[in-house]
């Protein structure tokens, strides 16, 4: 079962709302990652030269925050 990327994020996302500086820092963190310039993950980096469908994932979480 594939779960949505952006749902994943808002889930995460809620469950360090307890503690709003967690929650900043880990949108900080996500932004950071999506943004091409800054790509170091491997992983992130294959998914920037993967399929349109998982860019365009990739930008739906970073228009999210």
């Amino acid at each position: 079962m594939q779960m949505n990327l952006s749902s994943l994020i808002n889930k995460i996302t809620k469950l360090l709302a307890f503690h709003n500086s967690r929650a900043e820092t880990f949108k900080t963190f996500v932004l950071s990652m999506i943004d091409q310039r800054k790509v170091q993950h491997p992983a992130l980096i294959h998914k920037m030269n993967a399929p349109a469908s998982i860019k365009s994932q990739l930008e739906r979480v970073r228009r999210f925050f």
